[in-house]
């Protein structure tokens, strides 16, 4: 799928193995947690073959492959859901909105570590240490929310960097969906049409609108959530480059580095040195 109007982040940097990404003793596994609630509410993952939600799991695969492929690395090791507070790794999924009227938990808080270089960003907040166990340990949060945000601030299309925290909940995603076709695709003249609507649609959510068919043939939502699909798709290649960009620059640099928005990741990424 190509994203109309948008501009995407950089993908020419690929790394085998980070400085630190070693566990936390030779051979010893990785404390890892998956959580998609949206998908399989409160379920613990005994592999991350089970994870249903594609992209998501692509995301997962793509991030391990490159923190814990080192000699004498362990393989990851996945806890209970009860232990998540424990597990050196956390992998959360948010979906642009809700399937049901069951509101989703926000994605745990980042342990912050006393030692060691930091990376905090949108996207997941990770510490990476050298002399204690764990090495790695951090949230990394798969927003489709603020993938949406991230594209719409590029191309322009809002000022805001940061999209919601929380997924829409499924009545007001239908309501947005009927609000926009009825407006942008159902009215007779452009003279008829609500000039104020997409005031009152947020621009993550304007812009997957955008993006989608814009045709009736089939309902609205139900192409919207397609495209969501397609572009989380196209994401994950991307945002495994830049999660393992930001980490390898935070362990050269060995300090705090913060990232707070789409813009200045892709310079990060196209100049990572």
């Amino acid at each position: 799928m190509k994203i109309r109007g948008s501009l995407l982040l950089g993908t020419a940097v690929v790394l085998a193995c980070l400085p630190g990404c070693e566990s936390s003793v030779s051979g010893a596994p990785v404390s890892i947690a998956i959580i998609d609630d949206a998908t399989t509410p409160g379920r613990t993952y005994s592999s991350i073959e089970q994870v249903g939600n594609t992209p998501f799991r692509e995301f997962i695969a793509g991030i391990l492959s490159h923190l814990l492929k080192a000699p004498g690395s362990g393989e990851p090791r996945l806890v209970p859901r009860g232990q998540v507070d424990g597990a050196a790794l956390v992998f959360v999924r948010l979906p642009v909105a809700t399937s049901g009227t069951t509101e989703l938990p926000p994605a745990p808080p980042a342990r912050a570590a006393a030692s060691g270089c930091r990376v905090q960003s949108p996207w997941f907040d990770l510490t990476v240490r050298a002399d204690a166990a764990p090495r790695l340990q951090g949230v990394f949060v798969w927003s489709e929310r603020q993938i949406l945000q991230d594209l719409a601030f590029l191309a322009g299309q809002t000022g805001d960097p940061l999209a919601p925290p929380q997924p829409l909940p499924q009545g007001t995603w239908q309501e947005l969906a009927e609000l926009y076709a009825r407006e942008a695709l159902m009215a007779p003249t452009q003279s008829s049409a609500d000039e104020t609507f997409e005031d009152r649609i947020p621009d993550d959510i304007l812009f997957l609108f955008r993006q989608a068919p814009q045709s009736t043939f089939a309902p609205f939502e139900e192409a919207a959530r397609e495209t969501m699909g397609e572009i989380a798709r196209e994401a994950v290649e991307r945002q495994v480059t830049l999660a393992t960009t930001l980490i390898e620059r935070c362990t050269t640099e060995g300090s705090l580095l913060k990232i707070t928005d789409a813009a200045q990741a892709a310079q990060v990424v196209s100049h990572p040195e």
